[in-house]
């Protein structure tokens, strides 16, 4: 092939990649896209077809496709929003983000839920506190008391609780007196209003509180882990970080300590292995509970190849089978941040 020709199909092959990069690229606009004339300003679309007329003073465009028009500098602001080919102009004090096709709305402290699409209500503007739907029920305030409610406002769940959570995994958290448990989607009580305090459902367990101290049941209310904790945290795979007298340590799921509760600190896993702290010295302890690093250090911090350790001012490097690749009495470094 010709120098010539090589030289053009090079300059093809980059005019290509180049065209194709901006085709892929190209963002996709919004339907209500600012657009003035003189010095008014108005709505158009991608085509440059007027949506909004150009007679305010200023426009705002929000992300999730909800426009501003302000009649004068200093008015309140009138949400417009582009429903098919007609222009809906909505007429609250506030509207919340669009989340699941819906967004809350707010009126003289009143609250309830407009459709993004045609900015119907949804859900009417009468309520203390209004959240989205979860598992196809709402949880709503009405006269200081939490119930639920389905997508056509018809109360699902009576008003009669002081707190409530949203229903996760068919169920959800509910607090009467102090008192707190789990209801299903029919209202029945499912997890008896015993508990102090509660926290919702995840992989079919909860952790609960009763008389000061921290636990774990299931759906049938049965004890998982004793409540017994000063604290207790969700399982991640199938440890959970556990506190008992002011120290920490690691439990799997029939209970049985993983990693002693007799640590000052302990960090949550970052793979296999994770920190802890004893007696103002840093080491790391694995999945199985067996000391990888131990204790003996003022900072110690996992990389890929082991662990950078650190001893009065000094650095210095173990492998993972413990041996000191780096004399850490010998290397002086500059003081390091944890990597």
């Amino acid at each position: 092939m010709q120098k010539t020709e090589k030289i053009l199909l090079l300059l093809l092959l980059v005019i290509f990649a180049f065209t194709s990069y901006a085709v892929a690229e190209e963002p996709n606009l919004p339907e209500l896209i600012p657009y003035r004339k003189g010095n008014k300003w108005g709505f158009c679309d991608k085509n440059k077809k007027i949506i909004v007329p150009c007679k305010y003073s200023f426009v705002d465009y929000r992300y999730d496709g909800l426009g501003f028009v302000y009649p004068n500098v200093n008015e309140k602001d009138i949400a417009v929003l582009k429903a098919g080919e007609n222009v809906v102009y909505l007429n609250y004090d506030y509207i919340g983000n669009f989340n699941e096709e819906m967004a809350m709305v707010y009126n003289t402290g009143k609250e309830g839920l407009i459709d993004k699409t045609t900015g119907k209500v949804i859900i009417p503007v009468k309520y203390k506190e209004v959240n989205t739907f979860c598992e196809g029920l709402a949880k709503v305030k009405l006269k200081d008391k939490y119930g639920f409610i389905d997508y056509t406002n018809k109360e699902i769940i009576p008003f009669k609780y002081d707190v409530a959570w949203n229903f996760i995994e068919g169920v959800a958290g509910v607090g009467i007196n102090g008192k707190y448990g789990f209801i299903d989607k029919t209202g029945k009580e499912v997890i008896s209003l015993k508990y102090d305090n509660i926290r919702s459902f995840i992989d079919g367990m909860a952790i609960v509180n009763l008389n000061s101290k921290w636990g774990i049941i299931n759906k049938k209310e049965e004890i998982v882990i004793p409540i017994k904790y000063d604290d207790i945290k969700y399982f991640i795979g199938d440890l959970a970080k556990v506190k008992l007298e002011n120290k920490y340590g690691y439990i799997n799921k029939t209970g049985k300590e993983i990693v002693e509760v007799k640590f000052d600190e302990v960090e949550y896993f970052n793979g296999d292995f994770v920190k802890v702290k004893l007696k103002d010295k840093y080491g790391y302890i694995d999945k199985t509970g067996k000391e990888i690093l131990p204790c003996n250090y003022d900072g110690a911090w996992a990389i890929n190849e082991g662990f950078k350790v650190s001893i009065n001012g000094k650095y210095g490097f173990i492998d993972k089978t413990g041996k000191e690749v780096r004399d850490v009495e010998k290397i002086k470094c500059p003081v390091l941040k944890a990597p």
